[in-house]
């Protein structure tokens, strides 16, 4: 989409290439929401609750693959 979006991918050092697995894709090595194991979600939520706050993110962007937010639009 044309909204912002922040992934996290781990992957082992450039320096320690032959050690790991190869990677052939970058752009395919992450997990989208509806593949998330619910545990993550789960903890992420009891981590917000406390500090009291709660997620933002609708339910549907856990289930709908083809889920898109509103536009942030920043204006």
């Amino acid at each position: 989409g044309e909204g912002s979006a922040r992934y996290l991918a781990f992957h082992p050092p450039v320096q320690f290439e032959g050690w790991a697995e190869k990677i052939e894709d970058r752009l395919r090595d992450q997990i989208e929401f509806p593949d998330e194991e619910p545990f993550i979600r789960a903890q992420f939520e009891e981590e917000l609750a406390k500090k009291g706050l709660t997620s933002l993110m609708p339910e549907e962007a856990y289930t709908n693959r083809d889920y898109q937010p509103p536009d942030s639009g920043g204006s």
